[in-house]
């Protein structure tokens, strides 16, 4: 793949690097996107990753959401269209300093501070947009081929939490489009497995509530970045931390017995056998999910085949919620990740 370097030199990049490139040079797209759609936009960093590309932005009052995404999409698609040729200069400090505050760019002149003197200060520019950056880069927007934004969320300004908290736009680029599709099918089958321990997680933990302390489970939020259950709270009792690590443990135990969970529509006499924690109106079509011997709920939603597959179960925090309490946690590999922090 061939690539232009801040040297203004054109040459074929090494196989290994071509996927960083078309990342970085689609953060670039990503930003110019937004220039256009939002010019009070102001650009942080804009980096590749491993699995593929973000830019930071300070866009002031505006709140993005995830709705926003395909508009923004939709921009990149038409910068990519008009092939615009992606150029490289350089310029000594001052004049790169002046340029970007000419362009309200107040964070790339206090990245520009934070660099040494003896740096070289390169900019790529593609179309009306120009970011400092050493690159390389595509030599043309057309080159993006496969795109796509995957996420929004909040980041602070150089990870500092006493910096302003500036919108993070995600995205992943592949050379072909059948390489974005296996990506996007691969994540919603994670996406998928996720919501489903997050789910069985919910009621093993749901379980060890009403064992201790006779709580009912009310309801289930299942989050990007964390979940939640809604217990019955007659203020019989009363959550600290040693008891939620107890908690966890019980929960986990279970996880490692490796039950069997069974799904099924009972008739009228089996649903009477069963050990429903509340027993809800008996009829022939209701679902019944069985977690080993001792649970049994009412519910129609999807779950692993053996409490093994949750992995484990953490509990973040809790509070008080409409008089009733509210327990985040996180199951499955979200629970690992945060186990091994």
């Amino acid at each position: 793949m061939k690539v232009i370097y801040n040297d203004g030199h054109v040459a074929e990049c090494a196989p290994e690097e071509e996927l960083h490139i078309l990342r970085h040079s689609a953060a670039h797209i990503l930003a110019q996107a937004v220039q256009n759609l939002y010019p009070h936009a102001h650009f942080a960093y804009g980096p590749a990753t491993e699995t593929g590309f973000y830019y930071d932005i300070d866009l002031g009052d505006v709140k993005l959401n995830e709705e926003d995404l395909p508009a923004i999409e939709k921009e990149m698609q038409a910068i990519v269209k008009k092939n615009l040729p992606i150029k490289p200069f350089a310029l000594s400090r001052d004049e790169a300093i002046k340029l970007m505050e000419e362009r309200g760019e107040n964070y790339k002149v206090e990245h520009i501070s934070d660099l040494a003197d003896d740096v070289t200060l390169t900019f790529f520019q593609q179309g009306d947009y120009i970011d400092m950056c050493v690159g390389p880069h595509l030599c043309y927007t057309k080159a993006l081929k496969a795109f796509k934004l995957t996420a929004i969320s909040g980041a602070y300004w150089k990870n500092d939490k006493n910096n302003k908290m500036l919108t993070r736009i995600r995205g992943t680029a592949f050379a072909s489009k059948e390489e974005l599709e296996a990506f996007v099918q691969q994540q919603e089958e994670a996406r998928r497995r996720d919501h489903t321990q997050q789910h069985s997680g919910q009621h093993l933990l749901s379980h060890v509530l009403y064992e201790r302390f006779g709580a009912y489970s009310l309801g289930l939020h299942i989050g990007a970045q964390d979940s939640y259950v809604d217990v019955v709270d007659d203020g019989s009792f009363r959550l600290t931390r040693e008891v939620c690590d107890e908690m966890e443990a019980e929960v986990n135990a279970w996880i490692a017995r490796d039950e069997a969970v069974k799904c099924f529509f009972p008739t009228t006499e089996e649903l009477a056998a069963l050990p429903l924690r509340k027993n809800p109106d008996a009829h022939e079509a209701l679902r019944i999910v069985c977690i080993g011997a001792d649970e049994a709920v009412a519910c129609c939603g999807t779950h692993v085949r053996s409490t093994a597959q949750v992995q484990m179960v953490h509990i973040l925090s809790w509070q008080q919620s409409h008089g009733n309490l509210r327990i985040f946690f996180v199951a499955g590999l979200r629970a690992v990740n945060y186990a091994a922090e």
